[in-house]
Formats: structure tokens, C-alpha cells, sequence
């Protein structure tokens, strides 16, 4: 069982850094749809040719929006499937259930602790933190003028990540008990993982980043 929790150890933090890359692929993809020249790494967008530890690495690029970002629904879209996925598949190879498993999970909690976090805030403090559904709200909000679109991204990234949730955690404790067997603690292995992946990303972030020009 040991030898298990290790390997779904490095599976899911590996699944946490290559989803944040793909999320952050859509974000450069939706910039560069409409003309805007940034690059992106593992968790930041800024300059081109920049990376975050440059000072001016965020010059400029606080004036591109974009309403139809796609970074938020490429996250949810892989939510989505994985979770499909790991609830339709019939293998008794532990392995490929750990890595679908592991996309599944990690793709699901992406978008919903950023969004829990600035609704906390908000909840505590009166204004949210701008993640990227909240910059998507307010786009929409003066496309519209309608009050209740500027919570209708952030609503539906919570609302899908949490139905996706509820699926996986049913179908890795049916198809991997051993992570929810005495003396595991899936929460706190999560969040282990979560917190050591988030470091791993911002030092991947100014090693490896692709120029949208």
C-alpha cells in the first residue's frame, strides 16, 4: 500500500502541473485569437519574452481582456472528461486508473479552490480577488449591464468543479480504496500535493515559457 500512496503521490502532483500548463495554453491561445502578444509558463501571463521574477514582467499586459478566455473552460473541460472517464473505464491496471484518476481530480480542484479563496474573501472582506473568472464577470457585466453576470463565470467554474468532485471522489474510492484506507488521509494528501505542485509551477515559470506573438 506504501509503495501505492507513493506513486499516486507523484502522479498527482505531475497531473497538478501539466493541467495548470494546459490551462495556461488556453490563455495564450485566447490572447493571441485577438492580437494581444503575451507569454505564459506554468502560472502566470505576462511579456513576451519575460518571465515573473523580470520587474516588468506584468507591463502592458493588464489591458488585454477578453471575455471568451478559454483558460478557465479548458480547465473545466478536462474536468469533465476525466471524470467521465474514470467512472466509465473497467481496467484492473492500477496504473492507468491512478494517472486518469489523478487528471480527474487535479483538473477539478484547478478552478474551485482560487474561486473558494475569492469568495472567502469577499464573504470577509467585501471584494473578491481577481482570479480569472472574475476578470471573465466583469467583461461580461459591461457587455450587458446585467448585475448578475458578473458572478455567472466564477458560479459555473464552482457549480462544475464540484459535481466533478463529488464523481471522482465516489469512483477513486470505489476503484482505489487504498487511498482512503486507515492511516491515509486523502484530504491532507491533497492539499500536500496541491501546495508542493503550486511551488513546482512558479519555479517551471521562469524556466520554461512560450512566447504568443
Amino acid at each position: 500500500m506504501k509503495k501505492d500512496l507513493i506513486k499516486w503521490f507523484a502522479i498527482l502532483i505531475c497531473c497538478f502541473i501539466v493541467s495548470t500548463f494546459l490551462h495556461e495554453i488556453a490563455h495564450g491561445i485566447s490572447a493571441y485569437t485577438v492580437g494581444a502578444h503575451v507569454s505564459t509558463g506554468f502560472n502566470k501571463v505576462g511579456q513576451v519574452y519575460k518571465s515573473p521574477k523580470d520587474i516588468d514582467f506584468r507591463k502592458g499586459v493588464g489591458g488585454y481582456q477578453n471575455p471568451w478566455d478559454m483558460g478557465p473552460t479548458t480547465t473545466l473541460i478536462l474536468a469533465i472528461g476525466f471524470t467521465l472517464a474514470l467512472n466509465l473505464i473497467n481496467t484492473k491496471n492500477k496504473m492507468t486508473t491512478m494517472i486518469i484518476g489523478g487528471f480527474a481530480l487535479s483538473n477539478s480542484l484547478i478552478r474551485l479552490i482560487p474561486m473558494s479563496i475569492s469568495y472567502f474573501r469577499f464573504i470577509t472582506k467585501g471584494a473578491f480577488s481577481m482570479e480569472d473568472e472574475i476578470g471573465t464577470g466583469l467583461l461580461w457585466y459591461k457587455l450587458c449591464s446585467l448585475e448578475v453576470m458578473k458572478y455567472i463565470p466564477s458560479l459555473i467554474s464552482i457549480i462544475v468543479s464540484l459535481i466533478c468532485l463529488r464523481f471522482v471522489i465516489n469512483a477513486l474510492k470505489s476503484k482505489l480504496p487504498f487511498l482512503f484506507s486507515k492511516g491515509s488521509n486523502f484530504t491532507v494528501v491533497c492539499a500536500i500535493i496541491y501546495i508542493i505542485s503550486f511551488g513546482v509551477e512558479n519555479g517551471l515559470d521562469n524556466v520554461i515559457r512560450i512566447n504568443w506573438i
